[in-house]
């Protein structure tokens, strides 16, 4: 069997119960205090999260109405719609224009072409039957009497020259004799375009 014994060389003094417990209330205080740290700098932590990711929201709000916004100018500037759009454009007002030029013949009716008739009279020509036609190809029928078939000729290439008339082909000319024994005459023609 073997003896030991310790020695203390040191001697401390003994602790009292009050410097215990200032030391456990040190260490108390010190451990409220680390919490109430740790919470302040959790909550601040906590903050600047939030804030982060409401700028965050924002920005992303913004680059979607940015997306949307250039989307829109994209469909707005796209080449091929614009060319379509304008096309469609151009055919309406072409569309339009034709039937403005339909309505502008109609308007002026028969009168200039009545005119044109008037103006290339001749004292050995008469004009008995006259039928115009109002269509694209301005057709003219003339039936008359006439002293002298030689004066035929030079009425149809005046005729002919006419602006307001173009009768630019007699498709039919017919010249028979009345039962009075007087020649009369029957011209077909259609306006050139």
């Amino acid at each position: 069997m073997t003896l030991r014994q310790d020695i203390d060389l040191l001697q401390r003094p003994p602790v009292s119960l009050a410097d215990q417990l200032l030391r456990a209330e040190f260490c108390l205080g010190l451990f409220v205090i680390t919490a109430v740290l740790t919470v302040l700098i959790s909550s601040y932590l906590y903050y600047q999260q939030q804030h982060v990711l409401h700028q965050i929201t924002v920005l992303h709000t913004l680059e979607m109405s940015d997306t949307q916004t250039l989307t829109q100018w994209q469909e707005r500037l796209d080449p091929e719609k614009f060319l379509r759009e304008r096309e469609e454009q151009v055919t309406a007002t072409q569309q339009q224009l034709q039937v403005l030029s339909h309505m502008d013949r109609y308007r002026l009716g028969f009168s200039t072409r009545m005119q044109a008739l008037a103006q290339l009279s001749q004292s050995s020509l008469w004009l008995m039957d006259i039928r115009l036609d109002n269509s694209a190809h301005r057709a003219v029928h003339l039936q008359g009497l006439c002293l002298d078939t030689r004066a035929l000729p030079a009425y149809i290439a005046r005729l002919r020259s006419n602006h307001e008339l173009p009768a630019q082909q007699v498709y039919h000319l017919q010249v028979k004799r009345t039962p009075e024994g007087n020649p009369s005459f029957a011209l077909d023609s259609a306006g050139g375009t």
